[in-house]
């Protein structure tokens, strides 16, 4: 085969020096060089001898890939949980001061009525409850159960009206 086209290109001196050097180091010209980097830069040939190696390793970096990808959103999923692990205890917080507070605001009800009604027996007891119960979730020994806050509220509020209607418990 002859090679009888030229190509012409224009190369800084700094260029020209480091093709020149590369071209030396592969131990051919600067035209064998050039043409032979030139026509190889395109294609991804895998020598003869590291055909084998290069079918075995082929499914394992495919699965690695796929591993990474799974591991990215993975973690996008852990930071969503961490998202809503922090909102979650904000609020269990919030709800811990709130119900503290309306224990002890119940609690001072509860006591005002006993100074206002001293000696009667089922404010006594109720107050005792409260107060035992308010220990209680102020040293974290329970947990605070909404509902049953409810009940004693409502039977505090049932004894008070009862107590207001006709004077006795």
């Amino acid at each position: 085969m002859s090679r009888d086209r030229h190509i012409t290109i224009r190369v800084t001196d700094d260029e020209h020096e480091e093709i020149r050097a590369a071209a030396e180091e592969a131990d051919r010209s600067m035209s064998s060089h050039l043409r032979q980097s030139a026509l190889s830069s395109g294609s991804t040939r895998v020598p003869p001898i590291n055909e084998t190696a290069w079918e075995e390793l082929a499914p394992v970096a495919s699965n690695l890939n796929q591993l990474a990808r799974r591991a990215n959103r993975f973690r996008r999923h852990l930071e969503e949980v961490d998202d809503i692990n922090h909102d979650t205890r904000k609020a269990l917080v919030g709800l811990m001061t709130s119900t503290r507070k309306t224990v002890r605001e119940m609690t001072e009800a509860v006591q005002d009525l006993r100074r206002d009604l001293y000696g009667a027996a089922p404010l006594d007891l109720a107050a005792d409850v409260l107060d035992d119960w308010r220990r209680a979730v102020n040293l974290g020994r329970i947990d605070v159960d909404g509902d049953r806050l409810a009940e004693l509220v409502d039977e505090l509020r049932e004894l008070a009206a009862h107590l207001n209607s006709d004077g006795t418990p």
